[in-house]
């Protein structure tokens, strides 16, 4: 969406880069996968967002969809990071469904550093945010690496997530759904 963004890119690939917004997207029928990885929640629109990445399917594809979870995790650093929501389940079942897909699997993960993640965001929550410069200052302390032990243990746990996230677990911090176009997608005016 963004050319600094093309421009850094441009550095570390030669492959195609495209300057375009998640509902516009302009491929049709070309890709076995589409992934959108922590994309949807910076939409108003999420179920555009997912129909425009359908149809850009070839026929049998799938797409896979990360998001954040927990609705009770949201923070000023999910405003700061241009988040609309934090999704449970249910809510990004339906978004899939309206959508017109079937959904193949939606699960929890990142669940070893939920924890982290619960300590971290009631730290955020006592550090009111009064100004634009607060906010920035607040996107760049939460998205500094820790120091490189700390870091190591929690490498460490995230290796421990990926037995943990094939498990029926009832929370994490993100979730993860695999979907393959095949209901009717809900038009916006029938919701």
């Amino acid at each position: 969406m963004h050319m600094a963004g093309l421009r850094y890119a441009r550095k570390r690939t030669h492959g195609l880069l495209l300057c375009e917004t998640a509902t516009r997207i302009p491929f049709n029928a070309q890709f076995d996968v589409v992934m959108l990885c922590d994309v949807i929640e910076h939409t108003a629109d999420d179920g555009a967002v997912i129909r425009e990445a359908s149809r850009a399917l070839a026929p049998g594809g799938a797409i896979v969809i990360t998001v954040p979870a927990g609705p009770g995790l949201w923070t000023p650093l999910d405003e700061a990071s241009g988040h609309k929501r934090r999704y449970t389940k249910q809510t990004l079942a339906q978004a899939m469904q309206r959508a017109g897909l079937r959904i193949r699997a939606l699960r929890y993960f990142n669940i070893t550093l939920l924890p982290v993640q619960i300590l971290q965001r009631l730290l955020v929550k006592s550090h009111p945010i009064a100004t634009s410069v607060d906010r920035l200052q607040l996107f760049y302390r939460s998205f500094t690496p820790p120091p490189a032990p700390l870091n190591a243990l929690f490498n460490l746990a995230m290796t421990l997530d990926v037995p943990l996230s094939r498990l029926p677990a009832p929370f994490g911090a993100s979730l993860i759904a695999i979907g393959r176009p095949g209901v009717t997608p809900i038009s916006p005016s029938s919701r």
